[in-house]
């Protein structure tokens, strides 16, 4: 049997099943986020791709063994003599000569490179340290037996960081101070 007013138990909204337009809304505040939300996606996908460019850039510059000059290159590498890669030329160098010659120039921190460079050389003269083109300052240091003589290189390595990486504008007066310092350690070798 079947039940002649089954239609009216399901009428109402609940049981319409016509499709029906979008209802939009002109919220203000929901068309501004969305803009802005686009806009952040936009902006990260610009800075991805920067970021990939830059390092395709500075992983090619590496494997090709050239500088980027804008990018990699520091101030003080443009006067970077060695040091590092040709240990030989650190022990042929005469660095009395080059610091002489920054001293004439008025470059007073290629002068304290120098200087710290010639006292490495001397400590390697008496088997003090063992020059290796991976030490740090730090490993030269520890290498040194002589108490005294580990803490004024450290103090002379403190100096040089300030001087050279530090890109400081030396005085004369703090080259002085400088070169008394170093004076002092060359004695105690």
């Amino acid at each position: 049997m079947l039940d002649n007013c089954f239609e009216t138990r399901y009428e109402g909204d609940a049981f319409d099943y016509t499709e029906k337009e979008a209802v939009k809304r002109n919220d203000p505040n929901i068309s501004f986020l969305s803009g802005l939300g686009e806009i952040i996606v936009v902006i990260m996908y610009v800075i991805i791709v920067l970021a990939i460019i830059i390092g395709v850039y500075v992983l090619v510059s590496v494997l090709l063994g050239k500088e980027g000059a804008w990018l990699i290159n520091r101030k003080s590498d443009d006067k970077a003599v060695f040091y590092g890669d040709d240990l030989q030329q650190l022990v042929d160098t005469d660095f009395k000569k080059l610091i002489q010659q920054a001293l004439e120039t008025n470059d007073l921190r290629s002068a304290i490179r120098y200087q710290y460079l010639y006292l490495l050389q001397k400590l390697s003269y008496k088997n003090i340290i063992s020059l290796h083109k991976d030490k740090t300052n730090s490993d030269y240091q520890y290498e040194i037996k002589d108490t005294s003589l580990r803490q004024s290189f450290g103090y002379l390595s403190y100096i040089y960081d300030y001087a050279w990486y530090g890109e400081f504008e030396i005085s004369l007066a703090d080259y002085e101070q400088a070169a008394r310092a170093f004076d002092e350690i060359t004695q105690m070798i």
